[in-house]
C-alpha cells in the first residue's frame, strides 16, 4: 500500500524527469551566466527559447506542409504560458554544463553492482549496472538519462524505478552518451544502441537475458528510448567487433515527457506557439543557436537527419510496445514536453495495431505509483507477472500472491529520507541514511515548508509530526494525515497535495505524522501511536492556533483503517493520568479516506472480499504472526482471537461515532486485492444500521481522477467543519 506523499519539485526534476533544464540547475547556472538576472520558474523545458517570430516563411511553409504530422494532435486548451527568464543561448548551456558536472548528485542505495564501465570508444561511453539477484538470467532495463542532449548523468536513475525493478528481479543499467554540444545526431542514439549491444555481449558473464531488454528514459532519454524501440535492427553481423554484431532491439519502452519527433518543421503543428525553436532541437542538429526555421533552407542532408532523428519516422508494423507519460503542467503553449507528441504517437501506432498505453501523471496518486505502473508494464512485456493493476490508485498492502516489499532481495524500501534500508535498518525505524526521495507517495517540495517539522509527539523514536498552521484570526480546524504502507513502510512525507492545497486555501490546519511499523511492534502499536498524536495536537492547539473541536483524519490503506479505527473507538481519554497529553480525547469530526480496509479480521475477510486477501501478509506481520501462518489450519486462540477483533474499525462502531468518506479503485476490485471496494460496502451496510453517514465513491465516478475526488472529499469535510 501506498499512501500520499509531497510532490518535491526536486524529485520531479532530478530523479523522474532527471533531465532538464530547469529547477536549482538554471537557477544557478544561468546566475554564473547572467548575474542580476532572476529565473522565475522551474520549468520541464529542455531549453526554453521564445525568441523566432510566429509567421512562417515560405521554405518554412513548403517544409511543414511535406511532414507526415501535418495537422496532427490536440490544440492546447491553456493559456500561453510566457517564462520570465533569461534568454538561454549555447554559452548558458555549455555553463549549466560545467556546473551539471561539479553538481553534486545524491549517492543511490544500493550502489551499482559494476560502476563506470566503459562500453564504447568515447569518454563518455560508460553506464552502471544494478545486477538483479536472481538464479536464471534476468532481464534488463536501460535507463537513459534526460537533459535536452545535453545535460543530465547516468546517476539521475529515479530512486523509485531502481527499487521497484530490483525487487521483481529486473537488472538495471544506466548510460552515459555524448552531448550534443561534443557531437550532433545520430551521436546519443548511436551511444545509446552501442549500450544495448554491449549489455547484450555481457549478458552471459552479468546473469542477463539478451532476450529481454528494454529502454526508459525522461524527456531526452524518452526520445532515445523510443528511437531504440523503432528503429531497424543496428547489428552489423559482418564486423569484426563482437559487440556490433548483437542487436539493438528492445521488448518495449517507456518514455516520459516524450518527444515523438525532433523535426522542427512537424513539431511546430503539434505543439502550439514556438516548442519547435527551442535551442536544444538547434544543437541536436549542430546548427548555429541564431537558425531561424522560417528563413534559413533546410537541405536535402538536413532534412533527412530531421526525419531520421524523429523516433515516429521509424515506426513499423513490428515495433514493440511503448509506454507514454506525460505531466500536466505541460500542456501549456510552447512547452516542448506537450502531451501532443504522446497523442500523435498513440495515434500511429494504434493504425497499426501496437500497444500504445498514454497517461497524463495526474492519471496517479502518486510517483511512486506511475513508476509502479510503467515497470508492471515492462514486467508483462518481459512475461513477468504484474504486481497488480496500479493505474491512478494507491499501492495495495501485499498479499503472498504479489510480493511487493523486498521481492527476495533483503531490501524494505522507505525511510523518512526515501533511502533502501535493509531488514535490520528498518528494525530501527526510518529513519535510514539520507537520500533522494524514493517513498511511495507524492512527492513535491510544498511551497512552504512545515510551520513545525519533526515535532515529537509521544516517547517512540517514530512519534513524530509535521504541522502547517493555516493562517487564520480564529483557532483553526485541522486535517490530520496518517500514511499507508501496509503497516510495515511508509512516512509522514506521503500525503494528497490535493487535500493540502485545498485545506491550507480554506484556512485548515494540516499535520501529518509517523508511527510505529508493525516490524517494529505489532498492534496496537499504530492505532494507539496515533491517538495520542491527536492528543498531542488537542494538547497544544491554544499554542498553535488549532480549533481542539474541530479535527479530521485522512489516510490511504493502512493509514485509512487507522483513521476509521480512531472515528470508531471509545474515546482514549485518560482524566487522572499524571500526562496532560493522556488527558485529551481522542475522539474525531469525521475521517475521509482511500482505499480502506473495514476490518484486519482474516475470518471476516474472507467472507468480504473473494480469493485470498484474508491471507495478506501484512496483516500476519500486523499482529506478530509469521509469514507461514495459515489461516485454515493454525490455532486462533483467545488473545489473538481478542486483538483481530479490537484491530477492526468496524467492530468499535456505535451510533455515537463520526461520518466517514471513503473512495475505492475500480482497479482493485479483483479476488485477492486487499483494497477491494467490498470493505467500503461492508463499512457502508454496517453504519446504515445505525444511522450514520457514510459517503462511499469510486474513483471512477469521477472524471477529473482522484485530484477531483479528494476536492470532493474536502468539500464534504469542511461541511462537518461547519465550514462553507
Amino acid at each position: 500500500m501506498l499512501a500520499m506523499r509531497k510532490w518535491r519539485l526536486e524529485f520531479v526534476l532530478a530523479a523522474l524527469v532527471c533531465s532538464v533544464v530547469g529547477g536549482t540547475l538554471a537557477n544557478e547556472a544561468t546566475a554564473e551566466v547572467a548575474q542580476g538576472e532572476k529565473v522565475a520558474e522551474a520549468r520541464f523545458f529542455v531549453v526554453d527559447v521564445s525568441s523566432p517570430s510566429s509567421t512562417a516563411g515560405a521554405d518554412g511553409a513548403q517544409n511543414a506542409a511535406d511532414s507526415p504530422f501535418q495537422g496532427s494532435g490536440d490544440q492546447a486548451v491553456a493559456k500561453p504560458y510566457k517564462p520570465s527568464r533569461p534568454k538561454q543561448t549555447l554559452q548558458w548551456l555549455l555553463k549549466a554544463q560545467q556546473y551539471d558536472r561539479k553538481k553534486a548528485r545524491k549517492t543511490l542505495s544500493p550502489p551499482p553492482t559494476f560502476v563506470d564501465v566503459t562500453y564504447g570508444p568515447d569518454a563518455m561511453n560508460v553506464l552502471d549496472l544494478w545486477q538483479a539477484k536472481s538464479r536464471k538470467p534476468s532481464p534488463v532495463l536501460v535507463f537513459i538519462h534526460g537533459g535536452g542532449f545535453a545535460l543530465g548523468d547516468k546517476r539521475d536513475v529515479p530512486p523509485f524505478l531502481l527499487r521497484d525493478c530490483l525487487s521483481a528481479g529486473i537488472s538495471l543499467a544506466s548510460v552515459n552518451y555524448r552531448f550534443s554540444t561534443q557531437a550532433p545526431y545520430p551521436a546519443p542514439m548511436h551511444d545509446c544502441a552501442r549500450a544495448v549491444q554491449f549489455l547484450r555481449h555481457h549478458a552471459k558473464k552479468w546473469n542477463l537475458d539478451p532476450a529481454r531488454v528494454a529502454a526508459d528514459g525522461p524527456s531526452a532519454g524518452a526520445g532515445i528510448a523510443v528511437w531504440l524501440a523503432f528503429h531497424k535492427d543496428l547489428a552489423d553481423s559482418g564486423s569484426s567487433d563482437p559487440v556490433l554484431r548483437q542487436s539493438t532491439r528492445l521488448s518495449c519502452a517507456v518514455a516520459t515527457q516524450l518527444q515523438s519527433t525532433y523535426d522542427a518543421r512537424a513539431v511546430r503543428t503539434i505543439v502550439p506557439g514556438d516548442a519547435y525553436a527551442n535551442l536544444a532541437l538547434k544543437i541536436l542538429f549542430g546548427l548555429p543557436e541564431t537558425w531561424d526555421w522560417d528563413k534559413d533552407k533546410v537541405n536535402p542532408e538536413l532534412d533527412a537527419l530531421l526525419k531520421d532523428s524523429s523516433p515516429i519516422m521509424h515506426l513499423a508494423k513490428d515495433s514493440p510496445p511503448v509506454y507514454v507519460m506525460h505531466l500536466q503542467k505541460d500542456n501549456v503553449d510552447d512547452n516542448i514536453h506537450h502531451p501532443n507528441f504522446g497523442k500523435v504517437l498513440k495515434e500511429a501506432m494504434d493504425k497499426m495495431g501496437i500497444e500504445c498505453v498514454r497517461h497524463m501523471d495526474t492519471d496517479y496518486e502518486t510517483p511512486a505509483l506511475m513508476i509502479q505502473d510503467q515497470v508492471d508494464f515492462v514486467k508483462k512485456h518481459f512475461g513477468m507477472t504484474a504486481t497488480a493493476p496500479t493505474a491512478a490508485r494507491e499501492a495495495p498492502m501485499v498479499s503472498q500472491q504479489s510480493p511487493r516489499i523486498d521481492g527476495g532481495q533483503g531490501i524494505v524500501p522507505g525511510g523518512r529520507n526515501g533511502s533502501v534500508r535493509t531488514p535490520a535498518q528498518a528494525a530501527k525505524g526510518r529513519r535510514g541514511p539520507a537520500g533522494p526521495p524514493m517513498e511511495q507517495g507524492m512527492v513535491r517540495k510544498v511551497q512552504h515548508p512545515p510551520t513545525f517539522a519533526d515535532v515529537k509527539y509521544g516517547p517512540g523514536d517514530a512519534d513524530v509530526l509535521d504541522l502547517w498552521q493555516a493562517k487564520s484570526d480564529k483557532p483553526a480546524p485541522l486535517l490530520m494525515a496518517i500514511h499507508g504502507g501496509g503497516f510495515r513502510q511508509g512516512s509522514k512525507d506521503q500525503f494528497s497535495t490535493v487535500l493540502f492545497d485545498e485545506c491550507l486555501a480554506a484556512g485548515i490546519s494540516f499535520a501529518t505524522i509517523e508511527y510505529r511499523l508493525s516490524q517494529v511492534a505489532p498492534y496496537p502499536a499504530q492505532m494507539h501511536d496515533c491517538a495520542r498524536a491527536v492528543q498531542f495536537l488537542r494538547h497544544n492547539a491554544r499554542k498553535w492556533n488549532l480549533d481542539p473541536e474541530r479535527l479530521a483524519s485522512t489516510g490511504g490503506s493502512a493509514g485509512a483503517g487507522i483513521s476509521v479505527w480512531l472515528a470508531f473507538h471509545d474515546d482514549m481519554a485518560n482524566p487522572n493520568s499524571s500526562d496532560p497529553v493522556e488527558r485529551e480525547s481522542t475522539r474525531l469530526t469525521c475521517a475521509l479516506v482511500t482505499g480502506l480496509q473495514s476490518t484486519y479480521d482474516p475470518r471476516e475477510i474472507r467472507k468480504i472480499v473473494p480469493g485470498k486477501a484474508y491471507d495478506a501478509a501484512p496483516i500476519k506481520q500486523l499482529f506478530g504472526l509469521p509469514e507461514s501462518w495459515n489461516w485454515a489450519t493454525d490455532r486462533v486462540d483467545a488473545a489473538l482471537d481478542a486483538r483481530l477483533k479490537d484491530a477492526s474499525p468496524v467492530t468499535h462502531l456505535t451510533k455515537d461515532d463520526v461520518p466517514v468518506f471513503v473512495v475505492s479503485y475500480q482497479s482493485m476490485n479483483v479476488p485477492g486485492d486487499p483494497h477491494h471496494s467490498n470493505f467500503a460496502k461492508h463499512l457502508k451496510e454496517q453504519m446504515d444500521k445505525v444511522g450514520l453517514e457514510c459517503v462511499i465513491r469510486m474513483d471512477t465516478d469521477y472524471p477529473g481522477g482522484m485530484a477531483e475526488a479528494h476536492r470532493d472529499m474536502a468539500r464534504w469535510m469542511k461541511k462537518h467543519f461547519g465550514m462553507k
